[in-house]
């Protein structure tokens, strides 16, 4: 499930005042936000938007995509399409392929069955924390007549699917709040590779990951050098983010 803020200013999508071509949300029909803020429930399917690149000159443009990395976190993946090319993750900040589209004046991109205008995709991969990303169209023969988007994924545990819950299960923690020491149980149908709780803040950033052994017992999670206030913590068994639960810690 994904929700979808428009920043308050849609005009301010492009780069320059004059550009020659726009961007248009296809959700909407409407001319693509400069900036999209998308929550993500943590677990969930990869998160796509389409915009189609609508040409408004009177002769061919060539355009090209720029897209810079300000932010993600672990394994997240941020990937894209353009025209008739997909790219998947690349982990440097800017990332220009060489690709190119031409659109013929008046025209548009998508315009047929495998052809893109800008399609953007983002997929947590069980990690959560803040994504953000920019994506900046250009006339390859005018460099100034230019459009961007900002994509802003926030990914949260609220929410979150349940993987293989009956098979593997952690309780709620007690005490709860806690000062300084959490008991959790836990109990698995058949010993996993690997099995750990991880304990996130609000924000999204680890603080703290504990190794789980065996099929069913108990773990002492030490949060005594935590700061006050609300976390998170996920049992993760063999790469794969089973449920997450609150933990409040309060001193």
């Amino acid at each position: 499930m994904k929700k979808i803020y428009l920043s308050l200013f849609l005009g301010l999508a492009y780069l320059t005042g004059f550009s020659q071509f726009s961007l248009i949300d296809t959700e909407t029909g409407l001319p693509a936000a400069s900036s999209y803020t998308i929550n993500v429930e943590l677990g969930s399917p990869t998160v796509s938007h389409d915009f189609e690149i609508h040409n408004d000159y009177s002769t061919q443009k060539t355009i090209k995509v720029k897209r810079y990395l300000y932010n993600y976190v672990g394994t997240q993946e941020i990937y894209y399409c353009f025209g008739v090319n997909c790219y998947g993750f690349v982990p440097d900040a800017a990332f220009v392929p060489a690709q190119t589209s031409n659109i013929g004046a008046g025209g548009m991109l998508p315009n047929g069955q495998g052809t893109f205008g800008l399609k953007t995709d983002f997929d947590d991969y069980g990690n959560l924390g803040n994504a953000r990303v920019l994506y900046v169209l250009y006339d390859v023969n005018n460099v100034n007549d230019s459009i961007a988007v900002e994509m802003n994924y926030a990914v949260s545990a609220v929410g979150i699917a349940k993987l293989d819950a009956k098979n593997f299960s952690i309780s709620n923690p007690m005490p709860n709040p806690a000062t300084s020491n959490v008991s959790v149980k836990y109990n698995f149908s058949s010993t996993p590779k690997s099995a750990l709780v991880k304990i996130y803040n609000m924000v999204g950033n680890l603080v703290k990951e504990i190794k789980v052994e065996g099929t069913e017992g108990k773990t002492q999670l030490d949060v005594s050098s935590l700061n006050d206030g609300i976390y998170f913590y996920a049992l993760v068994v063999n790469d794969k983010l089973i449920s997450t639960k609150k933990l409040i810690v309060s001193k």
